[in-house]
C-alpha cells in the first residue's frame, strides 16, 4: 500500500513540475538549466516511485547512474558546442534509462554486456504491458460497473456488450495515435491546419489555456503512470551465450587469422613513415606531395577499421568461451595476437594525430576521435584480461565505467576552447581564424583573438589603393571578411538571446537603403539559459561593442568590392562552412 502511495505521489510530482516549468516551452534544449531541471525531476520521480526497502547491488548501480546522469546534465550547462551538447544529452538520458532499468528490476541476475543494448527495448515492452494492464485491469477495477466495459472477464459477454466494450477500448487506444498524427499533419500542410482550426473554433472554449493544461496534464499522467508501475521480471538471456556457437570456432579462427595478417601488413608498411624520418621525395611516388598531407589522410577510416577489428575480436572471444575444454586454444592465441595488434594500430593512429597537430593544429574530429581511441584501448585491455583471467569477475562494470570515463574526459577537455586557445588549426602555416570564428561560444577567447587579428588587418589596409592590392593580399582580406561575418552571426545570435534591444539594433543586418531588416529578438527565460553562452556574451559585450564589429566588417567588405576581379585569387585553401567536426 505504501509503495502505491509513493508511485501516486511520484506521478503527481511530474504533473506539477510540468505545469510549473515546462508547460510553455515543452521539451527544453540540451545544455540549459531547464534540461538540468528536467533530468533532476526525472530521477526524483524514479527514486520516489521505486525507493527500495533494502539496498542491493542493483540499487547501488542505479544510484551511480543517477549521479552520473545529473553530472552530465550539469556539465552541459557550461558547454555551447553542438557536438558536446549532443554527447551530454544522450549520455544523460542513457544513464537515466539505466537507472530506471535497475530500479524496476525484480531479480538479481544481470550483468551481460548485451543487456545494456536491450535495455531500451525491454523498457518499451514493459511500458506497453503496464499500459494495457492499467487500462484493462487496474483502472476498471477502480471504476466498478463502468470498468466492465474495459475489463476482460472470464464470462463470455453478450454480442452487444462485446461491441460496446471493443469500441470504447479502441477509442482509448486510438486517441493518442490520432492526436500525434493530427499534430504532424498540421505541421506538414497549412491548408489542413486552417481546416482543423475552423473545426476547433466550432467547439466552445476548446482552445482555452485551462483546458489545454488539463489535456496535457492527462497526457503526461498517461505517459508516466505505466513507468511508475514498471516491473522487469523476466531474466535476460544473451543470445551470444548459447553454447552451440562454439561449433563456429574454425570459422572464427579463419576470420581472425586473415584480419590479423592484413593488419600486420599494414603496420609493417606504415611503420617507417610514422616512426622514422623519411624524405618527402619518397612520398611523392605514392601521389602524396607533402608529409603533412600524408598524416592528414584517413583518420576517420582508421578509427572505423579499429572498431571493426575490435568487434571481430569480441566475437572470437564469445565463440572461444562457448567451446569445450581444449578446443579453443588456437582461437584464444590468435585472438590475443589480434588484440595486441589493435593496441599497436591505435598507437600508430595517435602518432598520426600528433604529427597532424604539429603541422595543422587540432580539429574537433581529432579531439573526439582521440578520446574515442583512449576508450577503445581501455576496452581492448579489458578484453585481453577476459582472455587471460577466466575467474568470475564482473567485467561489465569496468567496461561501463570506461565508456562513462570517456564522456567525462570530453567534459574536462572542452574541445572548442582547447582548439581556440592551445592548438589552433593552421593552413599553410597561418592560423585559420575562419574556422575558430565558426566554433561555438565555448571558444569565445578564440573569437576575441580572431577579432583582434581582423582589426590589425583592417588597420594595415586602411587607405590602401584597391588597384594595388594583388591576389595574395586579396585572399587575406577574404579570410578576414569571412571571419568577421562568422563573428557577427555568432554575436548577433547571443545578443538575440541574452542582450538588449539597443545592442540588437546595432548588429542586425540592413538592406541596401541602410534600413534595419526586422528580425525576432527573443530573450531566453531564466531556465533556458546556457551558462557558456551567457559568459561568452558578457565577454564580447565588455570587449567588442556590436557597432565596432559591424564597422570592421563593412570596412573590409567595401574594400573587397573596390578590388578589381582580376586581382582575386583563383582558389582559396580554407572552407567557409561551419565545422560540425
Amino acid at each position: 500500500m505504501l509503495s502505491m502511495v509513493r508511485k501516486l505521489v511520484a506521478v503527481i510530482f511530474v504533473v506539477v513540475v510540468y505545469n510549473l516549468f515546462f508547460y510553455r516551452q515543452f521539451f527544453p534544449f540540451p545544455g540549459t538549466i531547464a534540461f538540468l531541471l528536467l533530468i533532476f525531476s526525472l530521477h526524483a520521480f524514479l527514486w520516489t516511485a521505486f525507493f527500495p526497502k533494502t539496498f542491493s547491488e542493483k540499487h547501488r548501480l542505479a544510484g551511480a547512474a543517477t549521479f552520473l546522469s545529473l553530472l552530465m546534465a550539469a556539465i552541459s550547462v557550461f558547454r555551447a558546442s553542438e557536438v558536446d551538447l549532443f554527447v551530454f544529452f544522450f549520455a544523460s538520458l542513457g544513464l537515466s534509462l539505466i537507472s530506471l532499468y535497475f530500479l524496476a528490476l525484480r531479480h538479481r541476475e544481470f550483468g551481460a554486456v548485451s543487456e545494456f543494448v536491450s535495455m531500451p527495448f525491454v523498457i518499451a515492452m514493459e511500458w506497453i504491458r503496464e499500459f494495457f494492464l492499467l487500462c484493462f485491469e487496474r483502472m476498471p477495477g477502480l471504476l466498478g460497473w463502468l470498468g466492465a466495459f474495459f475489463r476482460h472477464s472470464g464470462k463470455p459477454p453478450s454480442p452487444r456488450r462485446r461491441l460496446a466494450s471493443g469500441v470504447i477500448r479502441g477509442l482509448l487506444l486510438a486517441g493518442p495515435v490520432v492526436l500525434v498524427i493530427t499534430v504532424l499533419l498540421r505541421a506538414a500542410d497549412p491548408i489542413f491546419t486552417q481546416m482543423t482550426d475552423r473545426i476547433l473554433r466550432l467547439l466552445p472554449k476548446l482552445q482555452s489555456d485551462v483546458l489545454r493544461r488539463i489535456v496535457e496534464s492527462i497526457s503526461i499522467t498517461v505517459l508516466v503512470t505505466p513507468m511508475a508501475l514498471l516491473a522487469v521480471r523476466r531474466k535476460f538471456v544473451s543470445p551470444l551465450l548459447r553454447q552451440d556457437i562454439g561449433r563456429l570456432r574454425v570459422e572464427a579462427l579463419t576470420m581472425v587469422g586473415l584480419i590479423a595478417m592484413v593488419l600486420t601488413a599494414f603496420l609493417v608498411i606504415q611503420f617507417r613513415y610514422l616512426f622514422a624520418t623519411v624524405p618527402e621525395v619518397e612520398l611523392q611516388q605514392f601521389g602524396v606531395m607533402t608529409y603533412s598531407e600524408y598524416v592528414r589522410r584517413g583518420f576517420v577510416e582508421l578509427i572505423v577499421v579499429s572498431v571493426i577489428v575490435y568487434l571481430v575480436a569480441n566475437a572470437g572471444y564469445l565463440i572461444m568461451r562457448a567451446t569445450q575444454a581444449g578446443e579453443g586454444v588456437w582461437l584464444k592465441r590468435m585472438n590475443l595476437a589480434l588484440l595486441a595488434e589493435i593496441l599497436i594500430f591505435v598507437v600508430s593512429i595517435y602518432r598520426r594525430v600528433s604529427l597532424y597537430q604539429m603541422y595543422h593544429g587540432l580539429t574537433r574530429i581529432r579531439i573526439y576521435g582521440s578520446v574515442f581511441l583512449v576508450v577503445l584501448v581501455a576496452l581492448t585491455a579489458v578484453l585481453i584480461l577476459r582472455h587471460l583471467w577466466t575467474g568470475v569477475c564482473k567485467w561489465y562494470r569496468y567496461e561501463a565505467g570506461i565508456i562513462v570515463g570517456g564522456v567525462l574526459l570530453i567534459a574536462c577537455l572542452n574541445p572548442d576552447r582547447l582548439i581556440a586557445t592551445t592548438f589552433p588549426p593552421t593552413v599553410n602555416g597561418e592560423v585559420d581564424e575562419v574556422y575558430i570564428a565558426r566554433l561555438s561560444a565555448s571558444a569565445v577567447e578564440g573569437w576575441l583573438e580572431a577579432y583582434q587579428a581582423a582589426e590589425r588587418t583592417a588597420t594595415q589596409y586602411r587607405g590602401r589603393d584597391p588597384l594595388r592590392i594583388f591576389p595574395d593580399e586579396t585572399r587575406k582580406l577574404i579570410y578576414t571578411q569571412r571571419s568577421l561575418q562568422a563573428l557577427r552571426s555568432r554575436y548577433r545570435s547571443l545578443i538575440g538571446r541574452y542582450g538588449s534591444a539597443g545592442e540588437y539594433e546595432q548588429i542586425e543586418y540592413r538592406d541596401s537603403e541602410r534600413s534595419s531588416i526586422p528580425t525576432a529578438l527573443s530573450p531566453r527565460p531564466t531556465l533556458w539559459v546556457n551558462l557558456a553562452e551567457l559568459a561568452a556574451y558578457r565577454k564580447l559585450s565588455f570587449s567588442v561593442p556590436p557597432s565596432a564589429l559591424v564597422t570592421r566588417e563593412e570596412e573590409i567588405s567595401t574594400l573587397l568590392e573596390a578590388i578589381p576581379k582580376e586581382h582575386y585569387p583563383e582558389s582559396l585553401d580554407r572552407s567557409s562552412n561551419t565545422p560540425l567536426l
